[in-house]
This record gives structure tokens, C-alpha cells and sequence, in this order.
């Protein structure tokens, strides 16, 4: 099944305006770079491991983080990369 529609130009350009609005958002934001840090949930992503995988690799202290408080942590994405390259 095929549907072709047409619409007035500026009903086109206003469709690619938010299709490139939305790519622009799906794109790593600058701050991810090596100096970004990373919560519980990010790092699990990023590294593509669980949340349970993730709290055992913690408390073994084979991952490097840092800890906020009593429950809370934070992850540099640069020392993620490093301890990824360590593991090969």
C-alpha cells in the first residue's frame, strides 16, 4: 500500500525543520565527552551491562566511580572507557 500526499511547500519546510530538530537531539550532547560524568543508570547504558551487574562490579571496586552521599554514584565516562579497555 502506497500513500502519496502533497502539501504546500511551507507545510514541507516546517516538516524537515522538526525532523532536523529531532536528529539534532539524538545526537551525543557535547557535554558527553571524556570529562562527562555519568549516574547509575547512564553508566549501566553506556557500558551495556545491567543495573544489578553494574552494583556488584562497585561493590567488588573493580569499576572505577565516585560515591554522592550514602546510595548515590557518579562515573567519569573517560575512566568508564579506560576500564573497558582494561577488561580486553
Amino acid at each position: 500500500m502506497e500513500i502519496k500526499l502533497q502539501l504546500p511547500d511551507e507545510f514541507a519546510g516546517m516538516i524537515a525543520k522538526c525532523l532536523a530538530d529531532q536528529l539534532d537531539q539524538q545526537k551525543p550532547h557535547p557535554q558527553m565527552e571524556a570529562d562527562a560524568w555519568l549516574n547509575k543508570g547512564e553508566a549501566s547504558k553506556y557500558l551495556k551491562v545491567s543495573r544489578v551487574f553494574l552494583d556488584e562490579l562497585i561493590k567488588s571496586q573493580s569499576l572505577p566511580c565516585k560515591r554522592i552521599g550514602t546510595r548515590s554514584y557518579r562515573f567519569k565516562k573517560a575512566d568508564l572507557d579506560d576500564w573497558l579497555r582494561s577488561q580486553q
